[in-house]
């Protein structure tokens, strides 16, 4: 795969790709919506089958919001690293991941409503 560059993604019909480092570890994808939008994933391989992690929009002027081109590279590249450490499936990964801290936010809001309800013993002597 060619190297893209923030014209040829700006242009693309409807998609296009370029690989991230070596052999298997995946691709930067874009996707262009019939809205005209451009989204970006991190494109890999498990078990024989094409998995997409969306990274965002593509931003393809100053004013849009979004991501660059060499920010969708980054992401990507930190995907492609958590992938190979993650050693499987890196939406289950980051599923649970997700989960995870959901459930330590829950677990912090609980222990801060009790600490919320507790009185204090100090006086309110004059």
């Amino acid at each position: 795969m060619t190297r893209l560059s923030d014209l040829s993604v700006r242009n693309i019909k409807r998609r296009a790709s370029e690989s991230i480092g070596g052999r298997g570890d995946g691709a930067l994808f874009f996707e262009k919506r019939a809205s005209l939008i451009i989204e970006a994933y991190y494109r890999y391989t498990h078990n024989g089958k094409d998995n997409l992690v969306k990274i965002g929009q593509y931003k393809k002027g100053h004013s849009d919001s979004g991501y660059t081109l060499a920010e969708c590279r980054q992401k990507a590249a930190l995907l492609a690293t958590e992938r190979r450490e993650c050693g499987g499936d890196l939406k289950q990964f980051l599923t649970e991941k997700d989960q995870e801290k959901q459930h330590q936010k829950k677990e912090q809001l609980a222990v801060e409503s009790l600490e919320a309800k507790r009185g204090t013993f100090t006086s309110n002597s004059r």
